[in-house]
């Protein structure tokens, strides 16, 4: 188990240490093309401190499907505690979930303390879709004020030849959902100007903090769905059904 763990945090190291130069966002194509990608997509590493003090790197994929409103997210993470831990598997997150049929149909699937990877069936009436457009929900985030944290412009200036704007926002509440989960929180990102979507982003905590506790960067591009399997890709893990609340 040991290895295992070894082999996880030096793939995550390899992607920690090639951070520094993933700063580009890819901008969704403009031309036509015989075959048209309707999948947006983005990418996000993260890390630094996590929210439980421990050192932490994680990867999350979204992808959501523009032409029926199908959505997954992928997340894998691993945190490294100050002290060995009894049981190793806690560092490691592992999920996957899937929303398709107009979000009729949720599929989860997780790696639980036992070691053991399961998947939930759960199929709703009806649920509301929790957005229209990937991209747009990212952009929304940085044109909103949200929970009367304002954002501040910092200026502009470019990064691996592409211009962003800066801006920083002081966290002065404790909420979820949003950059900068704690108080006394400084939350500073590059906005890419042509897209408005990020690009970088540093969470400072303390008041006097000189450099940045946690780094996410940002890859955002339009995919294709080829073999039709993107929103079913469920690993061959049994799914067991639950009933739905409504």
């Amino acid at each position: 188990m040991r290895k295992i763990l070894l082999q996880v945090a030096l793939i995550l190291l390899a992607f920690h240490c090639s951070a520094a130069n993933l700063y580009a966002v890819e901008v969704p194509s403009t031309e036509t093309s015989s075959q048209t990608k309707t999948v947006q997509h983005v990418k996000i590493l993260q890390y630094g401190t996590d929210y439980k003090d421990m050192k932490a790197a994680s990867i999350t994929e979204k992808w959501f499907d523009t032409a029926n409103g199908n959505r997954r997210t992928d997340y894998f993470g691993y945190s490294l505690p100050p002290t060995v831990s009894e049981h190793p598997l806690d560092q490691i997150k592992y999920s996957k979930k899937f929303v398709t049929e107009n979000g009729q149909k949720i599929i989860s699937i997780q790696l639980r303390e036992d070691g053991q990877v399961k998947g939930t069936l759960r199929q709703y009436k009806s649920l509301p879709h929790e957005y229209s457009d990937l991209f747009t929900r990212y952009k929304e985030d940085y044109e909103s004020a949200p929970l009367n944290n304002t954002w501040e412009n910092l200026g502009s200036n470019v990064i691996q030849g592409i211009k962003v704007s800066k801006v920083r926002m002081a966290v002065v509440l404790t909420f979820g959902g949003n950059a900068g989960q704690r108080t006394n929180e400084t939350v500073i990102a590059y906005l890419d100007t042509a897209t408005g979507l990020p690009v970088k982003e540093e969470v400072y905590i303390g008041i006097d903090a000189k450099e940045p506790a946690i780094i996410r960067i940002y890859q955002f591009d339009q995919v294709d769905d080829q073999n039709g399997r993107l929103f079913e890709d469920y690993g061959g893990v049994e799914l067991e059904e639950v009933q739905a609340n409504f």
